[in-house]
């Protein structure tokens, strides 16, 4: 599937009633969310007549895709019919994905868990992730040539990661565990969005708030595009004056926002506040509590959570739960407390991406949360007692423990390189192949 943030910008999407789709359009929207519908990829290009008629009989409109769409199917003439050689620059290789799972969901036992809980969760949020990944980079590379932020389109993409958190929170959650540290800058923001989303949501935050609230968390870091390499990357600890440059970034930030038009207020407030702290000992204006506002409280939660867990070029990433209890430690001097509490209780014990050691040997990785049974996950075995790779196997465990102390469930978590787990697997089109079976 195609994540260039430029093939996904507003201008190359048009709406299209059902009735007039041709052969080679490229559907990257539907008229209802994805989990509600029959399709499994989120964007796909029409190939036969039958494509067609199954998206008809679902949708009364979808939009279409101009730049991803192939030349001559949007305008002009009707597209030529499935009995005619196919369009060119397509391949039956390119075409094996979308038949696949097209077949894969007219199957009867297209309703059994894996499928309905982690694989077409993951797949239909997989674009929402990628998109927003690919939007942070577009804003980063244009505040470096001096361009001003797509806000307009900054809050198109948020908006879909938050209908993605309301419909299938666990895969957000789990996407945006997979962290690499080379793109700590990048990655942290959209995982700070989505953080933020899961906690405004646990507050009960009507839509708009959680779109102004994940907006926040998405351009929070933006003033970092002026701090210099050798500072921003540094692997040791930073010399004083090292840590004055560092402690620019909130403030050129607020700055770089104020030159986007359409900018939210809030996100200016966030943006230059987010390393304040309750006690006012934090930078740059040392603010106190009742200076700061709920939306920059939440940012500032999400900030933390995600940088203690996260491998940087400074310090290895550290266990959630051991975040949890550094958070804890500081709340109500540095932190909300309620607000660590609120993420503690969205994200769980064992937060999807987890990597985990059974009380059997069995190496896993939490895949959705039990909220009525937070200690007893659903999980992915991936790896035998001996570490040893086996066919992927969903295991409840709030079904398989039966309440004795040898019952199936979690002895410790495991950090994935000492499991030989690589998380990436989630994202992976042919893993999530192989779980659907």
């Amino acid at each position: 599937m195609n994540t260039d943030p430029l093939a996904t910008a507003p201008q190359h999407k048009i709406k299209v009633d059902a009735s007039d789709l041709r052969l080679g359009m490229y559907v990257c929207e539907l008229d209802r969310p994805w989990l509600d519908s029959p399709f499994l990829l989120q964007g796909f290009p029409l190939h036969t007549e039958s494509d067609i008629e199954q998206v008809r009989q679902t949708c009364r409109y979808v939009y279409v895709n101009v730049k991803l769409s192939q030349p001559g199917s949007v305008g002009g003439r009707r597209a030529p019919s499935a009995a005619q050689p196919e369009p060119a620059g397509i391949t039956r290789k390119e075409q094996k994905p979308a038949g696949f799972f097209a077949r894969l969901m007219s199957r009867k036992d297209k309703t059994k868990p894996v499928l309905k809980e982690v694989v077409r969760p993951l797949v239909a949020s997989r674009g929402a992730v990628d998109e927003t990944a690919g939007l942070v980079r577009t804003v980063f590379d244009d505040v470096r040539l001096g361009k001003s932020i797509d806000t307009p389109q900054a809050k198109e993409v948020v908006s879909r990661c938050v209908e993605h958190v309301i419909e299938s929170p666990d895969a957000m959650l789990l996407l945006t565990s997979i962290k690499d540290k080379d793109n700590y800058t990048a990655e942290h923001s959209l995982n700070v969005a989505v953080l933020s989303i899961v906690i405004g949501k646990h507050l009960d935050m009507d839509r708009k708030k959680l779109e102004e609230v994940g907006l926040c968390g998405l351009l929070h870091d933006v003033g970092k595009i002026l701090t210099p390499d050798e500072v921003l990357k540094k692997p040791g600890r930073l010399t004083p004056e090292e840590m004055l440059i560092m402690k620019m970034h909130p403030t050129q930030g607020r700055d770089i926002l104020m030159s986007s038009h359409g900018t939210l207020r809030a996100s200016l407030d966030v943006t230059h506040a987010h390393h304040e702290r309750l006690d006012g000992s934090g930078y740059p204006r040392r603010l106190g509590e009742s200076q700061l506002g709920l939306y920059t409280r939440i940012v500032t939660v999400a900030d933390v959570f995600d940088a203690i867990t996260s491998n940087r070029v400074y310090d290895a990433r550290r266990p959630n739960i051991e975040a949890f209890k550094i958070m804890q430690s500081q709340s109500g001097n540095h932190f909300d407390s309620n607000l660590v509490s609120t993420l503690m209780e969205a994200v769980g014990v064992y937060p999807p991406g987890t990597v985990v050691k059974l009380n059997n040997g069995e190496i896993a990785v939490v895949v959705r949360a039990n909220p009525a049974r937070k200690l007893l996950p659903k999980v992915m075995v991936l790896k035998n007692a001996k570490l040893a790779p086996v066919p992927p196997r969903y295991v409840d465990l709030a079904v398989e423990h039966d309440g004795t102390e040898s019952g199936l469930r979690i002895a410790n978590t495991i950090k994935p390189s000492e499991a030989g787990v690589d998380t990436q697997m989630f994202r992976s089109a042919d893993f999530l192949r192989q779980l659907a079976g």
